[in-house]
C-alpha cells in the first residue's frame, strides 16, 4: 500500500456487517456468516451483538473432519466480541455444524527498521512486530482459554514447534477443537504449535 493513500471502507452483506475495501465483494461464506450476525442481533438485546463487524472470513480444513473457519475482524470492535463470544461461538457453530469457529483481529506488522539515523526518528512500536502480532493472533485463536506457559522444541531437521501450556481448568470445554484451532493457527501464522495441557497433582 501506498503511504498516504487512503483506503475506502464500505459496508457490506446483510446489514452492512461485512466492512471491505471498496471493489473487494463477499464471497458465500462471508455473506452466510453476516446473515447469521444478524439474525443473532435481531434475537437479542444485546448492544455489543449489534455493534459486530468483519473484514472477511476464510474456511480452513485439515485431515479427516478436521474444518475451522477463521473470522477476522477489526481490532476496535474486538472487545464487543470478548464479551459476547461464548455464546456466539456455541450459535454460530450450530450454523456452521462440524467446524470450529475463531475470530482473529487484523493487526499491521512493520517492517524491521533499516540503520540509519532515520530509522531512530521512526522507531517501530513492539506491538507491530512479527513475533508480537503471532504472540496476539494465538492469543485470539485460543480465547478464552488462558496460556498458562510455552516452551520452543527444537526438531532433528532444526525446525521449531511452539509448545503452549493450557489452563487445565479448560481442557473439558476445548479439547475437541485442539485440532481445528492448531490448524487456524498454522495457516494464519505459518508456524506449528502444540496445545497441552498441565498435569496437576
Amino acid at each position: 500500500m501506498q503511504r498516504g493513500k487512503k483506503i475506502k471502507i464500505t459496508h457490506m452483506g446483510p446489514g452492512g456487517k461485512i466492512h471491505r475495501e471498496q471493489g473487494k465483494h463477499p464471497d458465500a461464506l462471508e455473506t452466510s456468516l453476516a446473515q447469521a450476525l444478524v439474525d443473532l442481533s435481531n434475537g437479542s438485546s444485546d448492544p455489543d451483538l449489534q455493534d459486530l463487524v468483519f473484514v472477511g472470513a476464510k474456511e480452513f480444513q485439515g485431515t479427516g473432519e478436521n474444518k475451522v473457519i477463521v473470522v477476522q475482524i477489526p481490532l476496535r470492535v474486538i472487545h464487543h466480541y470478548r464479551k459476547v463470544h461464548t455464546k456466539l461461538v456455541r450459535e454460530l457453530e450450530k450454523k456452521f455444524s462440524g467446524k470450529v469457529i475463531v475470530f482473529v483481529a487484523r493487526r499491521k506488522i512493520l517492517p524491521k527498521e533499516k540503520k540509519g539515523r532515520q530509522a531512530l526518528a521512526r522507531k517501530r512500536p513492539i506491538s507491530k512486530t512479527l513475533t508480537a502480532v503471532h504472540e496476539k493472533i494465538l492469543e485470539d485463536i485460543l480465547h478464552p482459554v488462558e496460556i498458562v506457559g510455552k516452551r520452543i522444541r527444537f526438531r532433528q531437521d532444526g525446525s521449531r514447534v511452539a509448545i503452549v501450556l493450557l489452563d487445565p481448568r479448560e481442557q473439558h470445554n476445548v479439547e475437541h477443537k485442539l485440532d481445528a484451532l492448531k490448524l487456524a493457527y498454522k495457516k494464519l501464522t505459518g508456524k506449528d504449535a502444540i496445545f497441552q495441557f498441565p498435569v496437576t497433582a
